[in-house]
């Protein structure tokens, strides 16, 4: 038997299974429904969360002897690996159903789609792995952002959940938000921030959309009550969300400030950006992180160039950069 975690409780009703990806647990006590905020990256680690999850509510799995809840539902921040490789797991133990973003709903069920889009191309085999490919799951529902649901706390009490467009790390990032009957709210932000550890830990944060990822910090600090965002990975945010957000802001736009300052010295081709924004950050790269940070500075060079700060030309058969 795997070893069950413990779910840690933030308001009546409403857990977290801490682990290398955050799981969320809601619970609407009327209906004896539990809804997931992603699984994790594994199937193992799926075998933890199941464990975890019959330990606090009893039996789960489906026409189980004795079952007092259900999991209805697990609703992926986004399609990632490490948030949705435990889905099919879940989903086959319970029956649940598994919803995520239409833009997003693609990758998930075709799994070769997310190393692909890093890569640029078919990735090599170092990234046919739990990391980078999400185990397949058909049957796919979206999420409807309109749409609010009523749930009841252990005490009784009425509380909400809904979605937020969370857009930036990925193609459709989703916030789940749950605000309480006297207005309080908590936030299940996926990988829109990241606390301070993280950070300290990866400064270049991967992103397909930077600015909008700038901008999505800003939507999250404007949520009003807030008190509790729960950031995929590393530790829950509480009193400190505005000075996080601003730090994950200065991460976005110092990788911006170093690709213009490199180019400020002359053109460069593509690797060799991706090569002297790393030296900048004193960053020592392995394949995988090499694959996230060169996705994020291309990116970043889209974003650049759009905006008409620099200027791509095709040289020689080399994609080279330089400034306006």
């Amino acid at each position: 038997m795997p070893e069950a975690k413990e779910l840690t409780e933030l308001i009546p009703g409403v857990f977290v299974i801490p682990g290398v990806t955050n799981v969320g647990v809601i619970t609407d006590s009327k209906k004896s429904e539990i809804y997931l905020i992603d699984t994790g990256r594994t199937p193992e680690q799926g075998e933890q969360l199941f464990a975890a999850l019959e330990k606090h509510f009893g039996p789960l799995e489906k026409n189980a002897a004795g079952q007092k809840f259900k999991v209805k539902s697990i609703i992926n921040t986004h399609a990632h690996a490490d948030h949705t490789g435990a889905d099919s797991l879940i989903q086959k133990k319970t029956g649940c159903e598994i919803y995520l973003s239409a833009a997003e709903r693609g990758i998930l069920e075709n799994p070769y789609l997310q190393s692909s889009i890093l890569w640029g191309g078919f990735s090599p085999k170092e990234f046919h792995n739990s990391l980078y490919m999400p185990a397949l799951v058909k049957h796919t529902k979206l999420i409807d952002f309109s749409k609010t649901i009523r749930l009841t706390a252990p005490d009784y009490s009425i509380y909400k959940m809904s979605f937020m467009e969370l857009p930036g790390h990925y193609f459709g990032d989703t916030g789940v938000l749950i605000t309480t009957t006297n207005g309080q709210k908590l936030l299940f932000a996926g990988d829109a921030i990241s606390n301070r550890a993280e950070l300290g830990k990866y400064w270049i944060q991967f992103m397909v959309q930077p600015d909008k990822c700038a901008e999505t910090l800003v939507k999250i600090c404007h949520i009003e009550n807030l008190i509790w965002c729960i950031p995929s990975h590393g530790k829950f945010i509480k009193d400190d969300l505005n000075e996080t957000a601003e730090l994950c802001t200065i991460a976005i736009y110092s990788t911006r400030q170093s690709i213009l300052n490199a180019l400020k010295k002359g053109p460069l081709s593509t690797e060799q950006l991706i090569q002297e924004v790393a030296r900048q950050h004193n960053i020592s790269m392995g394949l995988g992180q090499y694959n996230l940070v060169s996705a994020t500075i291309r990116s970043h060079l889209s974003s650049l160039r759009e905006k008409k700060m620099i200027k791509m030309k095709v040289c020689e058969n080399v994609v080279i950069w330089e400034s306006v």
